[in-house]
């Protein structure tokens, strides 16, 4: 660890259009040497995609560590790609079935059969819980918790409610738009606003850089993010995550810029309050991975929020890689201001 540092961090675009999925490549120097950590591969495409980068960007390149931050397929679906042409050392995952009775488990399994058939495939790897406090590389693991994650799993493929998931659907083809203001927010909260139970179960990941710093988080919702919170302040890691021009934050926004996943509180905690002006100066970097030409994420609701609280937003919606630092003929990102009408 003391010789390690880091070379790149890569937000790859998955799918075409809408929300896409998550795909996150690391590669880190030691001692001369580079390694690859992987956060998630996306869909099967963004698996080939990624091998085929690294074969010719960076020819035997070898995987050190796989996290899977939770069972949904398009996180998953490239993982098997990646392990049969890159391999792997360590896989950090969890298997909510491993913590609940046979019957349940057996349920959950047909409701997360990418999650379960990829258990079948790495039975021969080192296979690793990804919880709370384990370091992967450089970064630490933020949430869940052993006990909060006890708690979801008998309940992983339960969603919000019936009601909310359609009135979400509806919501895709037609979104009424309505007036937004900087000094007004108008983001709900968790119980009027909570995101799926396999969402609320993702890993966020936290690492310091030196020169910058980076907050993974998946899928995660208020919950999840809340007790990231809690867990900096057990940890001695001081909140807000204020940041300066030399040692920025770049943060993940949550699900690809999802409405359901954050609240007024939870960003207040993590990132600082809302700025008085539109003309604060902008130490944070909040990037959503989306799609290629997505038009439906990130919301503009959850862009305008970040951007109160001293972020650039931006999203990989280009289709290219976003990397940071850039190295050589990388994508471009978009870049979202604040925006005038939002989400109802």
């Amino acid at each position: 660890m003391g010789n390690e540092r880091i070379y790149e961090i890569a937000f790859h675009s998955v799918g075409e259009g809408g929300p896409g999925g998550d795909a996150i490549t690391i590669i880190y120097e030691i001692n001369g040497q580079k390694v690859l950590d992987i956060v998630d591969c996306g869909t099967i495409e963004a698996g080939e995609r990624i091998v085929e980068r690294m074969q010719e960007d960076h020819p035997g390149l070898g995987v050190r560590n796989i996290v899977c931050t939770h069972g949904d397929q398009n996180h998953l679906s490239g993982l098997p790609t990646i392990i049969e042409e890159l391999g792997a050392q360590n896989v950090y995952v969890n298997f909510p079935w491993q913590y609940t009775d046979e019957a349940t488990g057996r349920r959950l399994k047909s409701n997360f059969r990418t999650l379960a058939e990829f258990e079948k495939t790495i039975s021969n790897l080192n296979v690793l819980p990804a919880l709370q406090g384990t370091q992967v590389g450089m970064f630490e693991i933020m949430t869940p918790s052993e006990g909060r994650y006890r708690e979801l799993a008998p309940i992983m493929d339960e969603k919000p409610s019936i009601v909310g998931t359609a009135i979400s659907r509806a919501a895709e083809a037609v979104i009424d738009m309505v007036p937004d203001r900087w000094d007004t927010e108008s983001l709900e909260d968790a119980i009027t606003n909570p995101t799926s139970n396999s969402n609320e179960s993702s890993v966020v990941m936290f690492a310091e850089f030196g020169e910058f710093r980076v907050l993974l988080t998946g899928d995660a919702g208020i919950q999840g993010l809340s007790e990231v919170a809690d867990y900096c302040e057990s940890s001695g890691v001081i909140l807000p995550l204020q940041t300066t021009i030399d040692n920025p934050l770049i943060i993940q926004i949550p699900h690809h810029g999802s409405r359901h996943n954050i609240s007024s509180e939870v960003l207040d905690r993590l990132l600082g309050e809302r700025q008085a002006d539109r003309d604060h100066h902008k130490t944070q970097y909040a990037l959503a991975s989306v799609g290629k030409h997505s038009t439906t994420h990130p919301r503009k609701k959850t862009t305008n929020a970040f951007n109160r609280r001293s972020c650039k937003v931006l999203d990989n919606s280009e289709g290219k890689p976003v990397v940071h630092p850039p190295q050589g003929n990388v994508g471009q990102a978009k870049v979202h201001g604040f925006y005038g009408h939002i989400e109802a």
